[in-house]
């Protein structure tokens, strides 16, 4: 980006079709990029990379539940009858984090680009939880399903 914006204009020839952006990325991609581009209170500054991220960032959710669907589903919710330590401790004071940051930043501050980033910052440290050698296996899957679930 050079800096220089310039509005967006059928005479200009520079809008952006968002049937093409649909049919290639899918609705939910670009309702996505366009809540977690900008506040509200702010032009929304066009940006394809941007897309492409939101795009790359719900297939990682995808991947995240397609690769250990069977591990959530079988797994209560945690109650706290387990001692956490580590990674699932982490993990669940992330998951409690935010849903109190999404409520906020929604409900009173209609900020969705920020409860957006939240949501990413949890999927992270899930997968980085699930991604920890010899971790796996031993897994308080009960954890992992209530940030699943938070998402």
């Amino acid at each position: 980006m050079t800096g220089n914006t310039v509005k967006m204009s059928k005479a200009k020839k520079n809008v952006v079709d968002p049937v093409k952006l649909v049919n290639r990325y899918g609705a939910d991609t670009v309702r996505m990029f366009c809540l977690f581009a900008s506040p509200p209170e702010r032009d929304l500054e066009w940006n394809d990379q941007g897309v492409e991220g939101s795009y790359r960032f719900l297939n990682r959710v995808w991947r995240l539940l397609e690769e250990n669907l069977k591990d959530i589903t079988q797994a209560d919710i945690y109650a706290g009858e387990q001692t956490l330590s580590g990674p699932m401790k982490e993990l669940h004071r992330k998951a409690h984090e935010t849903i109190k940051k999404v409520t906020n930043d929604v409900e009173d501050r209609f900020h969705f680009n920020t409860a957006i980033s939240a949501v990413m910052e949890l999927v992270n440290e899930t997968n980085r939880c699930l991604s920890n050698d010899g971790v796996k296996g031993k897994l308080p899957w009960s954890v992992v399903r209530e940030a699943v679930e938070t998402v």
